[in-house]
Order: C-alpha cells, then sequence, then structure tokens
C-alpha cells in the first residue's frame, strides 16, 4: 500500500512539475494583409515571438500587395518590369506553377478583370463588363504575359497586372511556421495557432499535445460552423464569397473570386471550399481553384494532381462533403 501511495505522489509531481514548466500563452490581434491576424503563441518568451511575427508581417505586406507603388508587385504593375525581391520572385514562381497545375482555375493575373467588375482597394461598385470586354480581359490576364528571368527580374506584358491575394496570405502563411520552426529553440516555442482572415497556421500540436480543431465556418449566414477539422502542422485556409461581395442593381450577386475562364463571378455550386495542406501556398491557392471549378472537376484535380492534401466544400444547398488525405486531418460535422 505504501508503494503505491509513492508511485502515485511521484505521478503527481511528475504532473505538477511539467505543468510548472508548460509556457504560457500570449495573444495579439493585428491588422495586417487587409485582414485581421490573431495570435496565439505557447511560448518560453511569447511577447518576442509575437513582436517578430508582426515584423515578419508587415514586411511581407509591403512586398506583395497589389495595390500602390512602393511594394514589389504594386512597382511591376506600374512600370510594367523590374527588380524584385527574392522572395517576390519564389512567389511569382510558385504562383506560375500553381497557375499551370490548376488549369488555370488559379489565376494570379486577374487584377484587370477584378477592377472591372467593380472591385478597388476603396471599396465595390455595381459594374458589369460587356461580353467584348470579358474577351479582352481574356487576353490580358493571360498568364503567358509574365515573364521571370533569374535571379529576380520580372517582365509584364502591354496590359498585365498582378493580384496576388488568392495567395500571398498562404506564403505568408507557410513563412510564418518556417520561422517559427527555425525558433522553436531559441524562444521555447511549444505551440502555436495564427489565423490570417480565412487562413489558419497550426505549429505543431495544442499545448497538451492534442490536435488542434479548427472550425470550417458554415457560409450560408450565421456565426454557426458545419464542422471542424483536426491537424497539427498545417494549414487550413478557405475561400468563398459569403464576405466580399456586391448586389448589382438587377438582382445579381456579384462575388470577389472570379472565373479566369470567363472573365466572370465564379459559379460552380459551391458556398466555400476549404483545403488543408502542409503547405500554406499551395492550400491557399487550391481553394481558389476548386472554387472555382466546382465540386466534380475541383475533386478531379485534387485527386489527380494534390492526392496530399484534405478537403472540405459547403454547396450552394447547404450540405457539404469532405475528403482527402486520412492521414493528414480529420473533419467531425457540428459543433466540437
Amino acid at each position: 500500500m505504501a508503494g503505491r501511495l509513492l508511485r502515485l505522489a511521484a505521478v503527481l509531481a511528475a504532473c505538477l512539475l511539467l505543468a510548472a514548466c508548460a509556457p504560457a500563452e500570449t495573444q495579439r490581434t493585428v491588422l495586417a494583409l487587409d485582414t485581421m491576424t490573431s495570435m496565439r503563441v505557447w511560448a518560453r518568451d511569447g511577447e518576442a515571438v509575437c513582436d517578430a511575427l508582426q515584423a515578419l508581417l508587415a514586411q511581407k505586406e509591403a512586398l506583395y500587395t497589389a495595390y500602390g507603388t512602393q511594394s514589389d508587385i504594386g512597382r511591376l504593375n506600374s512600370l510594367g518590369e523590374a527588380d524584385v525581391s527574392p522572395e517576390t520572385f519564389a512567389l511569382l514562381q510558385q504562383s506560375l506553377a500553381l497557375g499551370e497545375a490548376t488549369g488555370g482555375a488559379f489565376n494570379p493575373c486577374m487584377l484587370p478583370a477584378m477592377r472591372a467588375w467593380g472591385f478597388r482597394p476603396d471599396g465595390m461598385q455595381d459594374r458589369r463588363p460587356s461580353e467584348r470586354e470579358r474577351a479582352d480581359l481574356a487576353v490580358i490576364c493571360d498568364m503567358s504575359g509574365v515573364r521571370l528571368t533569374a535571379p529576380a527580374h520580372v517582365q509584364l506584358k502591354p496590359g498585365v497586372a498582378l493580384d496576388l491575394g488568392g495567395i500571398a496570405k498562404g506564403r505568408v502563411g507557410q513563412e510564418i511556421y518556417d520561422w517559427l520552426s527555425a525558433h522553436r529553440d531559441e524562444f521555447g516555442i511549444r505551440a502555436a495557432i495564427i489565423t490570417l482572415g480565412g487562413n489558419v497556421v497550426a505549429f505543431g500540436a495544442r499545448p497538451d499535445g492534442s490536435d488542434w480543431r479548427v472550425g470550417v465556418r458554415n457560409p450560408s449566414g450565421g456565426q454557426g460552423i458545419v464542422g471542424y477539422v483536426q491537424v497539427s502542422d498545417a494549414h487550413v485556409v478557405t475561400a468563398g464569397d459569403s464576405e466580399r461581395f456586391y448586389v448589382a442593381a438587377d438582382g445579381m450577386r456579384v462575388g470577389h473570386i472570379l472565373d479566369p475562364r470567363v472573365m466572370a463571378p465564379a459559379d460552380a455550386g459551391l458556398l466555400s471550399a476549404t483545403i488543408i495542406a502542409r503547405d500554406g501556398a499551395v492550400a491557399d491557392a487550391l481553394c481558389t481553384a476548386v472554387f472555382v471549378l466546382g465540386e466534380e472537376k475541383g475533386t478531379s484535380l485534387l485527386r489527380e494532381r494534390f492526392p496530399e492534401v484534405g478537403y472540405v466544400l459547403c454547396r450552394t444547398d447547404g450540405t457539404h462533403v469532405c475528403g482527402g488525405a486520412p492521414q493528414l486531418c480529420r473533419f467531425t460535422a457540428g459543433e466540437p
């Protein structure tokens, strides 16, 4: 009996020691990349980690934003030709590669079409391009109009303009993950969960060792979720038009995700597409591509070209479907 009590006391002491050693949670919310970004970090020096991540966000926003003339992408759109940072050059390489892999369903050259449909940095306006305009946009927005020359020179054909909104946050999420990995020991980082709008970066597992539970928002309205995915060391990214849209004078609902094949708002039977992947940029580009392609063509693309990712698709009829790599994530319907 005494031996059993001693063993129990030892176990309790070990648990208390682990609890005492567990780093405290540090939280911070900042505006970055045109969205609210929340950080939850468990680390020995959580404030220093959040400071570093906030600086990284500011640095990347200064490179990747399509608007203004100070960023790499803004200068390219203004001048048509420029030397860019190694990070921007690598992002453009990945953007064009993913554009090709998705058959053009993801296209980083859609800024002229976004403007034509009334989506601008200062707001939205009811505007519908004519069929002739859309035909012209199909030529202008062709990805072949981007020429990359190593080590870091980019040239755009006349009229071509870049908008990396469908991949930049995913890329930044990946850069955050890479930074956390590289500085894990230096700052004693045990876990982190970073949310950049519809992008979630799950670094490691939860502090208690269990998987993170990331909710998939119900795009039909309200604040509920259709379910949640359980992940660790992964990116969960959702694309949809439930937040950024306008209703035209004739009653047409105009969402901001455009179908590059027809230069018009995507209308393929989905309200949202969520992708779970190890690479944040891949997840970001693919959720846009699948939203554009719809369930049948989108899941076919994932099976054939990206079998390592998971997905949750919310249909316009209120139902949803999930699938993909079971070793990466598990989806459970309903509230946790």
